[in-house]
């Protein structure tokens, strides 16, 4: 097929280091199958979007009606698609999380909004019912890099993380909504938005945040005590990447051989460890997925993660002798935990089998617009008004630094090595062509 009438996957990244392998795995997916893939940082594509060729935009979230943006895509002509990246938190509070993640306005613009299990897509429809056929069971797209094929992805950055570290505990931390890196205002200023949709949400979230500072307490007492159990690992913390980088520095000062690493993705830390511990993070979710050992510690109560998907994924302590106890065993090798992955779809469906990248390919071929190719003076919109503007925003340090929290740049040479080791793994048959057509925006095409 020349290119000509080829049709575009677009493809946001809004969080970089979640994101990216499986936002990858997709692109190279729809290359073989014919398409020409748009991959870039989420805000530029979103200021670009009336300049792009017309294709299927598969976004990481619907949002509030009043943010607009699926109506700007719909009425520039592009098809939306979704996968929403925290569809986790449905389990926490089905009723919250459809409330503020869905509305019947964001819904009629688009075509559709993938569940990660029967049970998303049942209280889906029982909310919205008129939109019944756009909800379609894929599982979590980012589940398919855990899966053990595609291990082999990680095995560089794993060895180098071993060369630097040596042995390590890893801690990954998810108490974004307490410590965040644009701080508390920032969280309770979007709750009270997501309350004009959801009348309960600032008094649920009140009991979370009050449950959440009990347990984050408790994380800061036992990490030394941690350190002081295993003095021959080091410890590595890895804060979530919406959370204060400052807050854990501070944190860990005074322990010795720690660190603080982020602004990078979990899984080759979490593949390199001896045992991952957490708070009923995904990370946990992905370790299990991966056959690495790991638990969650729940010493206080904790409605937002003490959910049925936790207990099915994790083995959960509540005290600090429970928890040494265990992670001995487990940094010892005296216990593994059994692992029947095909039991857990309930929760994600299609851990095995086919992809779920795949199944949500299968969609986006049925909705595809045929393709035109970029204005020949498409260069020269990095210079458009909005987007010097964008560049020279006067921004405070803290929002600067929760940017580049989220996206910290990629390159060709980045996004070719990655997709070739993918590629590999799929066994895909075309040549790539990889090339940045403007800073943070990238085009994947078959030879």
């Amino acid at each position: 097929m020349s290119n000509q009438g080829k049709p575009w996957l677009i493809i946001p990244v809004e969080v970089q280091s979640r994101e990216m392998p499986g936002k990858l795995l997709l692109a190279n997916l729809a290359v073989e199958r014919g398409y020409r893939v748009i991959l870039g940082k989420d805000t530029t594509i979103r200021r670009l979007a009336p300049f792009l060729p017309k294709g299927v935009i598969y976004d990481k979230s619907l949002g509030l009606a009043r943010h607009g943006k699926p109506q700007r895509f719909k009425r520039l002509g592009h098809k939306v698609v979704v996968m929403d990246e925290e569809s986790t938190g449905f389990y926490g509070s089905p009723d919250r999380f459809l409330g503020v993640r869905l509305s019947e306005e964001t819904l009629n613009c688009s075509e559709r909004w993938f569940c990660i299990s029967n049970q998303l897509r049942e209280h889906a429809i029982r909310e919205y019912p008129g939109h019944a056929s756009q909800f379609v069971v894929s599982g979590l797209a980012r589940t398919d890099i855990w899966r053990k094929a595609f291990q082999p992805l990680f095995q560089d950055e794993v060895d180098a993380i071993r060369a630097e570290h040596g042995r390590y505990i890893l801690f990954c931390s998810n108490f974004g909504g307490i410590i965040h890196a644009r701080g508390e205002h920032f969280v309770r200023r979007q709750l009270r938005t997501q309350s004009k949709a959801y009348a309960k949400t600032e008094e649920e979230f009140e009991q979370i945040f009050v449950q959440g500072r009990k347990n984050l307490d408790a994380f800061i007492e036992v990490l030394p005590k941690i350190k002081s159990w295993f003095p021959g690992h080091k410890l590595i913390v890895r804060p979530h990447p919406s959370e204060s980088v400052e807050f854990w520095q501070s944190s860990l000062d005074g322990i010795e051989n720690c660190a603080v690493v982020s602004n990078t993705i979990a899984t080759p830390w979490i593949l390199g460890s001896d045992c991952l511990f957490h708070h009923g993070c995904t990370t946990g979710i992905e370790a299990e997925i991966m056959g690495k050992s790991h638990v969650m510690y729940a010493p206080f109560p904790d409605d937002h993660h003490d959910t049925r998907v936790m207990e099915a994924f994790a083995p959960i302590v509540k005290d600090e002798n429970a928890l040494r106890a265990l992670m001995e065993e487990l940094v010892n090798g005296g216990k593994t935990i059994g692992r029947d992955i095909s039991a857990k779809e309930e929760f994600y469906s299609n851990l095995s089998g086919r992809l779920a990248s795949d199944l949500i390919m299968d969609e986006v071929d049925k909705i595809a617009l045929p393709g035109k190719d970029f204005p020949a003076w498409f260069g020269l919109v990095r210079f458009s008004p909005r987007m010097v503007m964008a560049d020279f925003k006067l921004r405070t340090k803290r929002d600067r630094a929760y940017s580049g929290q989220k996206w910290k740049g990629t390159s060709v040479n980045e996004i070719r090595s990655i997709s070739e080791k993918i590629r590999h793994v799929t066994g895909a048959k075309c040549a790539l062509v990889v090339s940045e057509k403007i800073p943070h925006l990238f085009v994947l095409d078959a030879n």
